[in-house]
């Protein structure tokens, strides 16, 4: 404290100033910091991004160069018990990329109230949205090919990692998953394999419309569901033709005599309308283990694979292990297609590399035809023709 006695004329002032430091607890200041980065370039994300967190006392903010975050005053952000390290979920949105869901802890505060620790998160990698690849096979001489056979030679992660056609390819095999996956998964240790879908006859249906990132759903009685079984599972009819598979967790107690409510190992990716089937289902016929490559995300539609032999095993759903999280099913889809009558072929959307090369082939050419497209997030489809050597 510093006290000044003015005089100004007949009158006296004592003023008593405070000149301590305001304590950095109460102070807004930025608490979590990270910069936004293209996975295909590792460039930063520039321009528009949609920050939200569920913690009411952080606020949003966003600067150039990929640079996002959020501020708070430590006092209201810690209640005032800055011993205990905070657990959030925020997420990061940007046109052409997935959502990025971030599973945060904001560190306990020893030096609090004076001095205040944040959280860097450094580069946060956003995933391109998919694109759908379609094209024609035909001649030299621009002749259709029909029912030429399309398949993937070549895959390269990071437009960086393809220099010219000799580059060797940075993601072993590549599928394609429905409906997006739901949880983020990293580190070593990430796997697939193969599994065929054996449905069983019973039958229950929906009693409610069921959302997407429910983990609950009230359905009828009549299928015989099996909490926390690695092979049973249900699948349950969305609209139009999407399915999903999922693994139950646990059955609260019957609601009544005729419905029962059903916890689910992961959240609901798909809506679903009442009415809507549901059926008891069983895993068989697993294939080997293939370790994953690049991670995952939550929302990706393609993931990268090490050993693309495990595609060859007959089926048509792919478990997604590892990464501290309790597995998970989707449906697959190979990447091939074979051309119809006019030549022309489609493959499901892609993300995940940047480039890929297609091969072609058909019985009247000698040798087979390949194409490189980089596959460009701007697009939700993109036309890539595969053309036959002379």
């Amino acid at each position: 404290m510093t006290t000044l006695l003015i005089n100004s004329g007949a009158l006296n002032w004592t003023v008593v100033l405070d000149n301590r430091a305001t304590p950095a607890a109460d102070l807004l200041q930025a608490l979590i910091a990270g910069r936004a980065l293209d996975e295909a370039d590792a460039r930063p994300v520039d321009g528009l991004m949609l920050l939200s967190i569920d913690r009411p006392t952080l606020a949003p903010s966003v600067d150039g160069d990929g640079m996002f975050g959020w501020s708070g005053v430590p006092r209201a952000v810690w209640g005032g018990n800055a011993a205990i390290a905070l657990a959030c979920r925020g997420s990061v949105e940007a046109p052409g990329f997935l959502p990025r869901r971030l599973d945060l802890t904001l560190p306990a505060q020893p030096g609090y109230p004076d001095v205040i620790q944040a959280l860097n998160l450094g580069g946060v990698e956003l995933h391109r949205v998919p694109v759908g690849l379609r094209g024609r096979a035909v001649a030299a001489n621009g002749a259709p090919r029909p029912f030429a056979q399309i398949d993937v030679s070549g895959l390269w992660h990071r437009s960086f990692d393809y220099v010219d056609e000799t580059s060797p390819s940075t993601i072993d095999t590549i599928a394609a998953v429905a409906p997006g996956l739901a949880r983020f998964r990293d580190g070593a240790g990430l796997q697939a394999r193969v599994w065929q879908l054996q449905l069983q006859p019973q039958r229950s249906a929906l009693l409610d419309d069921a959302l997407p990132g429910a983990r609950r759903i009230r359905v009828s009685a009549g299928v015989p569901f099996a909490p926390g079984s690695a092979t049973d599972v249900i699948a349950i009819a969305g609209l139009g033709d999407t399915t999903e598979i999922l693994h139950v967790d646990a059955i609260a107690s019957p609601v009544t005599p005729d419905e029962v409510l059903v916890d689910l190992r992961h959240p609901l990716a798909e809506a679903h309308v009442r009415g809507g089937e549901v059926r008891n289902a069983q895993l068989a016929g697993a294939s080997a283990w293939s370790p994953i490559q690049h991670g995952v995300h939550a929302g990706d539609r393609s993931v990268c694979l090490a050993n693309g032999g495990v595609l060859a095993t007959a089926g048509d759903l792919i478990e997604i292990d590892g990464g501290g999280v309790p597995s998970e099913i989707a449906t697959l889809t190979r990447v091939t297609a074979i051309a119809d009558a006019g030549g022309f072929y489609s493959l499901p959307p892609l993300h995940r590399a940047s480039l890929i090369r297609l091969r072609a082939q058909h019985a009247a050419e000698l040798q087979p035809a390949e194409a490189t497209f980089v596959l460009e997030p701007s697009l939700a489809a993109m036309r890539g023709d595969v053309v036959f050597p002379i």
